[in-house]
């Protein structure tokens, strides 16, 4: 059983698979590239939770920047669970982020190098206190701020994993 196991992980190994977050033989790891991303400002409160977020899941920011990342958000909230007087009593919050990713310095007609649109979604109980259903609402949309964070920065070091392999 112990030296099927061994064989997995050396057949594993083999097969091409490699870290996002990690080393390869001494390179610079792909996430070592997010350093060089400067986040614009993002409108709305939801967009500074965004932006925290990111920041917060980045590794420490080294100057001068290389990219510029720009985030658009749009929200949409859709009410569930309509009672017989019409009530709803459950809603779904989405979160669209539209980002793209450019070379500082590019040309104005240049196109970015990585564009895209995600969505979270969020979901929350409307209560009959005003007050428990705009702070269910608030955390529904900051755990989609933060699923979006986390998506944006993984489209990120995919997109520098795969330009570094591309450049070798």
């Amino acid at each position: 059983m112990r030296y099927a196991l061994y064989a997995f992980f050396l057949l594993l190994s083999s097969c091409g698979l490699s870290p996002v977050y990690g080393t390869q033989s001494g390179d610079a790891a792909p996430s070592q590239e997010l350093r060089y991303v400067e986040i614009l400002q993002i409108k709305d409160r939801v967009g500074q939770e965004l932006r925290n977020h990111l920041s917060l899941s980045m590794p420490a920011p080294a100057y001068p920047a290389k990219y510029r990342l720009q985030v658009s958000l749009s929200e949409i909230i859709d009410d569930f669970g309509l009672r017989r007087d019409t009530t709803a009593t459950f809603a779904r919050l989405s979160l669209r982020a539209d980002y793209s990713l450019a070379r500082i310095g590019a040309k104005e007609n240049e196109p970015p190098i990585l564009q895209g649109a995600l969505r979270a979604v969020g979901s929350y109980n409307i209560l009959e206190s005003t007050f428990a259903t705009l702070s269910a609402e608030e955390d529904a949309r900051s755990r989609a701020a933060k699923q979006l964070a986390d998506d944006i920065k993984l489209r990120l070091a995919t997109y520098f994993q795969s330009a570094e392999g591309a450049a070798r």
